[in-house]
């Protein structure tokens, strides 16, 4: 299972084991002890929030024993018919958030099948046309008489192109990419994305980029970090305008890296915020525009295991953040 919304398999052994225990046995008194807890905590990060919301924003493992201890206390401090209810609940409680999550990933699985047969029927049947219209526009170019009729025949093969290039995206959009994991320095991929975007002439943007001195190396996969990258910064860049700012950050925390690309653009309205990531919607009332890139984007960092968001508010410009969990393996020397 994935970190996303999800319990480790062996934090979801480790839970049931527990509470099994102290069923069994009423005068055990806790129904996880410090050490075990702690070790939780400190490799699920799923289960740590899980724990602490929604009515404790702190987020130290230690902060976390007196919560949980207390919880305990008041649970031995009642009868032991109304405790074995309480400790039959919370199992019950597991249990039924396991099953919404597997039926939500079994509703997520069917609409990425269903989108792929969409993809794959509309790409049989759109591209023999497209590549008809465009032949046959080349075709006619050096008979064009006037400058007007070649940049109409060009307009023409240049929307094929853009047919193609977007049924392309829906089909990667549609089936799951092949990873090809490495070690990457993500310092260097951020400068180096934002570099590719400066020297393509972008003289209307203030450029800023923040990178820690420190920055561990990444176990991901090269070319799709960079292709959600591109999206980011393209989308910021459709929003700005004729001038604005795109600061291109990488933030770091115990079990994350984190690339965040934020922009003086118009931002997104609550509606653009929830649909943004979904094929095909249009963003137009932020100055962003038709198309897949967000959702490409969103599919990829799924699949390289990471979690790509979007904080706005309208006026205010956008935030986007990618962040990839960190290995617990070192890299290699």
């Amino acid at each position: 299972m994935t970190h996303q919304g999800m319990f480790l398999e062996s934090t979801q052994l480790q839970l049931l084991h527990a509470i099994r225990r102290w069923e069994a046995n009423l005068n055990q008194p806790t129904l996880l002890n410090e050490t075990e807890l702690l070790q939780l905590l400190e490799v699920d990060l799923c289960f740590k929030q899980w724990l602490l919301q929604p009515a404790y924003p702190t987020s130290t493992p230690g902060s976390l024993l007196p919560i949980c201890q207390s919880l305990h206390e008041r649970l031995l401090s009642t009868p032991a018919f109304v405790a074995e209810g309480i400790a039959d609940a919370m199992h019950q409680a597991i249990q039924n958030r396991l099953l919404r999550q597997n039926f939500a990933a079994e509703v997520a699985k069917s609409q990425r099948d269903m989108l792929y047969n969409l993809a794959y029927g509309l790409s049989h049947e759109i591209n023999n046309p497209l590549a008809n219209i465009s032949t046959r526009a080349q075709l006619l170019l050096p008979q064009a008489r006037n400058e007007k009729e070649k940049q109409l025949l060009g307009n023409i093969v240049d929307q094929c192109q853009r047919a193609f290039e977007m049924l392309g995206d829906f089909m990667q959009c549609a089936k799951t990419p092949t990873i090809s994991w490495e070690w990457l320095d993500p310092v260097q991929l951020l400068q180096t994305t934002v570099e590719t975007f400066v020297q393509a002439g972008t003289s209307h943007v203030e450029w800023k980029v923040h990178t820690p001195s420190d920055a561990p190396f990444i176990y991901s996969d090269r070319d799709l970090v960079i292709s959600i990258l591109d999206i980011l910064i393209q989308n910021s860049l459709e929003a700005l305008g004729a001038h604005g700012t795109i600061v291109a950050r990488l933030g770091l925390s115990k079990s994350h890296c984190e690339f965040s690309i934020q922009d003086t653009g118009h931002g997104l309205s609550v509606d653009s915020r929830q649909h943004a990531m979904d094929p095909f919607y249009s963003g137009r009332d932020a100055g962003r525009g038709i198309g897949l890139g967000l959702c490409k984007a969103n599919h990829f960092a799924k699949a390289l295991r990471a979690e790509l968001t979007l904080t706005s508010q309208a006026g205010a410009g956008c935030l986007a953040k990618l962040s990839i969990p960190l290995s617990r393996n070192q890299r290699p020397s």
